[in-house]
C-alpha cells in the first residue's frame, strides 16, 4: 500500500515524538516554523494524516484516494523529504 511506504519515508526523515493519547507523534511543524512540537502526524490503516495545532495546516493521505494532494506533497518537503522519493513510490505502485 501507497501509506506504508510513505509511513516509511515519513519515519525515515522526520523525527517524531511519542505517539499521544489520541494517536498523533508530535513534531515540530515546517510550516509555521514554531519553535515546540504542536504539529504531528497520525499513522491509521490505510491513511495519514498531520495536523499542526499552531497554524491550523492539515493534510490527509488515503489509499483509496491513489495520489497525494499538493499540499500534503509540500508538508513532505518541508520536512526535507524529497519529491523524487515520493514519487517513485507512486510509480512503483501504479505499476503493481
Amino acid at each position: 500500500m501507497v501509506s506504508d511506504e510513505l509511513e516509511l519515508l515519513v519515519r525515515e526523515y522526520v523525527k517524531l515524538g511519542r505517539s499521544s493519547s489520541r494517536g498523533f507523534h508530535p513534531v515540530e511543524c515546517p510550516m509555521c516554523n514554531d519553535y515546540k512540537a504542536r504539529g504531528g502526524f497520525l499513522f491509521t490503516n490505510g491513511s495519514i494524516g498531520w495536523n499542526c495545532f499552531n497554524c491550523g495546516y492539515t493534510t490527509r493521505f488515503d489509499d483509496t484516494h491513489g495520489r497525494p494532494s499538493k499540499k500534503f506533497i509540500s508538508l513532505l518537503n518541508g520536512f526535507g523529504i524529497p519529491e523524487d522519493s515520493v514519487k517513485a513510490i507512486l510509480m512503483r505502485n501504479l505499476a503493481s
